[in-house]
């Protein structure tokens, strides 16, 4: 299948399939492009040899330059191989050390991690609030002396609840550090313009930066690991 657009549209000239590629094939392939009108001063392609001569005759005026991208490619492969083992090295380092904490996930159902979209799982109200409002109602109707009692009750159970929304929420942010690193740990490469390795080790150096910041302001245990 062979296209033929022009550049700084996108827009499609001519595509089709072609059984041979000599350079009678594509010059019959591209001589209605010049005969059209449409004026090529210049042309990008790869390096075919049958379309390097057809290219020369059919449009002898236009200047042909050869695919960048597959330049770069093959002059970058010394560092993508390099680039490639470091990032298989660096992931064995990381699973080896901290596979069984990066490994746990919360699941919903056995084999169900997540379920959003158009019918999401519901969510389960607060335990603290449905106490917060039966503590006031019982307060409302109680004596004096009950109501001084019922006072401090409410505030265990607000210090309760208080520390209870503190541990949901360090479970959350170990969780979301967990996926974060899972995450980096699957980047694919696309050399020569995106190399895997640096950018697991860029990443995952900013996630031990941020977990050295929260270990400053508060010692904990999952964190450290």
């Amino acid at each position: 299948m062979w296209v033929v657009r022009e550049l700084r549209s996108g827009l499609t000239l001519r595509s089709g399939w072609m059984s041979m590629q000599d350079q009678t094939a594509f010059e019959n392939f591209l001589s209605p492009i010049a005969t059209s009108g449409f004026e090529v001063s210049v042309v990008l392609s790869d390096k075919q040899r049958g379309l390097l001569p057809a290219i020369e005759s059919v449009f002898p005026n236009a200047k042909h330059a050869l695919c960048q991208s597959h330049y770069l490619k093959n002059i970058s492969e010394p560092i993508a191989t390099a680039d490639e083992t470091m990032k298989v090295t660096l992931r064995k380092k990381v699973r080896s050390s901290i596979g069984q904490t990066i490994r746990a996930e919360q699941v919903e159902h056995p084999g169900v991690l997540t379920v959003t979209g158009l019918l999401p799982s519901a969510l389960e109200l607060e335990s603290s609030v449905a106490e917060s409002e039966s503590t006031e109602t019982q307060r409302q109707d109680s004596s004096t002396l009950g109501e001084a009692v019922k006072k401090k009750e409410a505030t265990n159970t607000e210090e309760g609840a208080g520390a209870e929304t503190e541990a949901q929420q360090r479970d959350e942010i170990v969780t979301v550090l967990q996926q974060r690193i899972r995450s980096l740990l699957t980047l694919k490469g696309r050399p020569p313009f995106r190399l895997a390795g640096i950018e697991m080790y860029d990443r995952l150096s900013e996630v031990n930066v941020c977990l050295q910041s929260m270990l400053e302001m508060q010692s904990d245990d999952r964190l450290r690991e």
